[in-house]
């Protein structure tokens, strides 16, 4: 992180112009940004995407210790190396993931992805032991990481589409506006 924040250059001429902080926004501005983003099919397909396939694992971490802890009954270095293995599995992996999305563009990617997270899903169902929980969560987390990775772009672009359909760039209503709505779904999920 420390890097590129050093490397990263920030010339003053990016601050003639101000940030636009002068402007106040209205209600009415509000109104109708959140109507154009409401107005859109892609958002609402996206966002059901999001509540519906990726937050199982939105919330996973006291699912999981409850699982290890009661269900496995392993021991707290068992738990310690299937939560961090796993995530060593899809961080060495994510160079390679990234690669196979751009060659298979991010929606075909995201429904392949299913196939390992679906599967490992599934596979707690009738897992026994620590150790087949780790292969469990590698399958799991390889597919999750893989989806999220794949929709970056999908998400950029559902932001390009509005921003052609009203010329205003609402990167941030965007975000906020799915902040807003995911909330009480998020709180459902334990």
């Amino acid at each position: 992180y420390l890097v590129p924040a050093i490397k990263l250059k920030d010339p003053p001429e990016l601050y003639e112009r101000g940030d636009a902080g002068d402007q106040a926004v209205s209600w009415k501005q509000l109104k109708s940004d959140a109507k154009s983003i409401f107005s859109m099919r892609a958002f609402w397909a996206w966002f059901g995407f999001g509540t519906t396939a990726m937050a199982p694992m939105g919330m996973y971490f006291t699912a999981f210790l409850y699982r290890m802890d009661h269900v496995i009954r392993s021991s707290g270095i068992e738990a310690t190396i299937t939560d961090v293995g796993s995530m060593v599995v899809v961080l060495l992996l994510l160079p390679l993931v990234a690669r196979a999305i751009k060659r298979l563009g991010s929606r075909t990617a995201i429904f392949i992805a299913f196939v390992p997270y679906l599967g490992g899903l599934a596979a707690l169902f009738f897992v026994t032991q620590w150790w087949q929980v780790l292969i469990s969560y590698m399958f799991i987390m390889t597919g999750r990481y893989t989806s999220m990775t794949a929709g970056v772009a999908l998400e950029g672009a559902l932001i390009d589409d509005n921003e052609r359909l009203t010329g205003t760039r609402k990167t941030g209503s965007f975000a906020s506006l799915r902040a807003l709505m995911s909330a009480p779904v998020t709180g459902t999920q334990t």
